[in-house]
């Protein structure tokens, strides 16, 4: 029996992401018989169809199920245990194991921005990417607030005194920002325009670009 040759993005609404066309390019540079799939899913009913292929190597995970798919898996790396998230899975001698790859690309995506400053960070969201995001800041010791709608800060506690006092923002949710400038007053806007700048996405990942 061949080898499994197939790899693929579980997600809701993923139209936007660019996973099939950089695997395709990356497979071809390679020289790699594989394809990527998007897997497109209104909910997770249908996952165990799909966890069972047999000529599946392996997955990756992204908004809104990176927590959903934990319990459809066998194993998780001790990150992923930690960060209560998943982002990718791999296939070996029949288990499903999980593993969290977003904390290691944020940790180095940030690490040449840190200096001696002094540094505090505000998270937007408080999904599994938050969660990623959360554990590689608490590894560089760097304090951080995360903002979401119903937790003890919300979007609405976005005043330029808040914002003004982080330097680092970091958005993990796609319409997390659109969603702010429409409900802050306009006199937030502004400040909040400029921070968002300065923002590194959560979606950055060491080993697959998503």
């Amino acid at each position: 029996m061949s080898a499994p040759n197939k790899y693929g993005l579980i997600g809701r609404n993923i139209s936007y992401s660019f996973s099939p066309n950089y695997f395709a390019k990356k497979f071809d540079t390679l020289g790699i018989d594989a394809t990527y799939e998007n897997f497109d899913l209104p909910n997770l009913d249908s996952i165990e169809a799909i966890l069972s292929r047999i000529d599946l190597g392996g997955l990756n995970v992204t908004i809104p199920y990176k927590e959903q798919i934990i319990p459809y898996l066998d194993e998780l790396s001790p990150a992923a245990q930690a960060i209560g998230a998943v982002n990718t899975i791999a296939f070996r001698d029949e288990r499903r194991i999980g593993h969290n790859t977003d904390y290691i690309g944020f940790s180095e995506s940030l690490k040449p921005h840190l200096d001696e400053s002094p540094i505090s960070a505000l998270i937007l969201g408080d999904g599994g990417a938050s969660k990623a995001v959360a554990y590689a800041l608490n590894s560089l010791n760097v304090p951080f607030k995360i903002v979401s709608r119903t937790g003890e800060f919300t979007y609405h506690d976005l005043t330029p005194i808040l914002l003004t006092g982080h330097r680092l923002i970091i958005n993990t949710r796609h319409s997390a920002l659109s969603r702010m400038l429409m409900t802050l007053p306009k006199s937030h806007t502004k400040v909040l325009r400029h921070h968002t700048s300065r923002t590194i996405s959560s979606t950055t990942q060491a080993k697959h670009g998503l």
